[in-house]
């Protein structure tokens, strides 16, 4: 993807769509009969637990900071109200669906692993369908303003780079539908789950999804691309439970690579896990936040650090390395591991 006018003009697009809204858990025979509200990704009760003033920090990736930073994100503070929040749920079916992780204390009981999974794989879908949605218009625009090689060059890059998009949205369906039917049917023993407990609370706190191309000991997994495969997802989870931090990780049972991702996790020394944890959020998850008062303590070559890392995952022209993972010298965090717990593996 190109990095000057085009790209300004793509971020713009991807926002915009980014508002559109839908309820995904409509169907048929249940038909959304309420507005489509700001539906947490990560639960406000959650956040409340390492917000201060009702605040914390997370990654400020708007137009006016690209535009004024020369395409650089930047840590910014939000409100909990407004963080991680998106247009994929009705207000009837939100409350409904997820009532038993939003008012019940998380312990990580199979439905709860079950709604968390299902909360992770709908918002991914969901970004997915409007990304695939700005990148056709994009298409469509540049369509008609293709005059010289460069024109050509870059709407080449913009089809390829929809063609993948598309390949994501295809297994996004399919693995959104399978967990509906997971809920539906009570069928919890179709999910693993790797968690792991730590004595201390967490400073940062993430929720989400994404195909794992690497482990934690750089060995490779899948390689994203090719259109015969389906690829297998795995949700990425660091929240409180029980006043102290957990790492759950989430996948379909029987897919080979989220748990052989997980066990590359789980192999590595116990002091690491935090900071392993903590890098695999800034690797793969924008939905990120963290505790003002860690970040503000951690030094500027720390920050940069976990920034950079940031800002090349989200870049759409530089490609996954196989260290990505992999522990990177830099000690950010060690909330203390306290047990670790294996769910119908």
């Amino acid at each position: 993807m190109p990095s000057d006018a085009e790209f300004w003009s793509f971020a713009s697009t991807f926002q915009r769509f980014l508002k559109h809204k839908l309820c995904l858990a409509e169907d048929p025979g249940d038909p959304c009969n309420s507005s489509i509200i700001d539906a947490h990704t990560i639960p406000r009760s959650q956040l409340k637990k390492i917000a201060e003033d009702g605040h914390i920090y997370s990654f400020d990736s708007s137009l006016s900071q690209l535009a004024k930073s020369d395409g650089n994100i930047a840590i910014k503070r939000f409100g909990i109200g407004r963080f991680s929040v998106l247009n994929c749920f009705c207000g009837r079916h939100d409350n409904a669906i997820f009532l038993d992780i939003e008012d019940v204390p998380l312990a990580f009981s199979p439905r709860q692993l079950a709604l968390l999974h299902y909360r992770t794989v709908a918002s991914e879908l969901y970004r997915k369908i409007r990304m695939v949605e700005a990148t056709n218009h994009q298409l469509e625009t540049l369509s008609k303003e293709q005059k010289t090689d460069q024109d050509r060059r870059i709407l080449d890059d913009v089809r390829a780079f929809n063609e993948g998009q598309k390949l994501g949205l295809r297994d996004g369906r399919v693995a959104f539908d399978e967990c509906q039917r997971i809920l539906n049917e009570k069928d919890y023993d179709c999910l693993s789950a790797l968690i792991i407990r730590f004595d201390r609370m967490p400073t940062i706190m993430s929720v989400g999804g994404f195909y794992p191309e690497f482990g934690f000991d750089g060995l490779p997994l899948q390689r994203l691309g090719d259109s015969e495969e389906v690829y297998e997802t795995i949700s990425f989870n660091i929240l409180a439970s029980e006043e102290r931090a957990a790492v759950a990780m989430i996948w379909r049972k029987g897919q080979k690579n989220p748990l052989a991702f997980a066990r590359s996790y789980e192999k590595q020394p116990s002091n690491l896990y935090t900071t392993l944890a903590i890098q695999a959020c800034f690797e793969h998850l924008e939905n990120t936040c963290v505790q003002q008062k860690w970040w503000d303590g951690l030094k500027k070559v720390e920050q940069d650090l976990l920034l950079r890392r940031m800002q090349v995952a989200g870049s759409l022209s530089e490609e996954r390395i196989a260290s990505c993972l992999q522990y990177s010298g830099v000690t950010h965090d060690d909330w203390g591991f306290s047990c670790l717990q294996h769910f119908n593996i």
